[in-house]
């Protein structure tokens, strides 16, 4: 068993830095394949538990999104669909995304409901709109070195939360929700991100990767955050697994899960480090 998580986890990590390395297209062409996958993952675990979400529209959302930010790599847009990158973009999407679920139920009942609905758009915004987060990191002014930023915070999180939970872990954290999760670990794997975060700050400094020294306050703040979302991350994948009353999202990588057990927490802070990054830092 260990031989195959270790063998699997080379392998990913082999692959994961290939497509990193590759450029913004091959980037997001990569991160649409994962974020297809868990989605399938998560509509399967939602199926199990009994529930029927509407898949045929989240994966048109996924479709639409990728779509949408592959052609704003290589095509300067019409003056007429700039707005669609505003908030008024936002808007209209999901307009459409609840217009469309909504035809929907009411065309297909009663073998739909609003729980069936609400599942379904959960599953585009903790999905498709986190994972396409990972994506807008990459392509920001200095992406190709910030997006480390939000890998490394996960590592460091899980790591520092296990190694210090094994060590000193006595008072559980939640225990209906992760039994092996303790406070202890929780308070270390915290520590670990804003340390982490900080060292890759001046790492990123003394190296000059990037074009405008970032004051080390900013990668302090990123890694208080992130030590928090990163195992709020893990904690909703486990809640839903609870839920569904399954052990794994998928299997995807041997000894490993699928790609939701492997990306919870990346996904939960790919958003904080983008918008951090677009609001505080001026990286747009």
């Amino acid at each position: 068993m260990l031989k195959t998580r270790v063998i699997s986890a080379i392998a990913g990590l082999l692959l994961f830095f290939a497509v990193v390395l590759a450029g913004k297209t091959v980037f997001c062409l990569g991160v649409l394949v994962l974020t297809l996958i868990g989605l399938i993952e998560y509509y399967k675990s939602l199926e199990k538990a009994g529930y029927k979400p509407v898949k045929t529209v989240g994966f048109i959302a996924l479709a639409a999104v990728f779509s949408w930010i592959l052609a704003d790599l290589h095509f300067e847009l019409p003056e007429a669909l700039i707005f669609i990158k505003s908030a008024g973009g936002i808007g209209l999407g999901m307009y459409l995304l609840l217009g469309a679920l909504f035809i929907i139920m009411v065309a297909g009942y009663p073998k739909y409901n609003i729980v069936d609905l609400s599942l379904t758009l959960a599953g585009v915004l903790y999905l498709v709109f986190f994972f396409s987060c990972i994506v807008l990191v990459r392509n920001l002014p200095e992406g190709k070195w910030l997006i480390w930023l939000v890998f490394l915070q996960a590592w460091a999180a899980d790591t520092f939360g296990y190694f210090t939970g094994m060590l000193l872990g006595k008072h559980k954290l939640s225990p209906r929700v992760s039994p092996k999760k303790t406070i202890e670990g929780s308070v270390g794997g915290w520590a670990g991100c804003v340390l982490t975060s900080v060292l890759f700050g001046l790492l990123a400094s003394k190296a000059g990767w990037l074009e405008e020294s970032i004051p080390l306050y900013h990668f302090a703040v990123m890694g208080l955050a992130g030590g928090l979302l990163a195992q709020v991350g893990d904690l909703t994948a486990s809640a839903i697994k609870r839920h569904a009353g399954v052990k794994d999202f998928g299997n995807i990588m041997p000894g490993h899960g699928g790609v939701l057990d492997r990306f919870d927490s990346v996904i939960m802070l790919a958003p904080a480090i983008y918008f951090y990054s677009v609001l505080f830092l001026g990286k747009i």
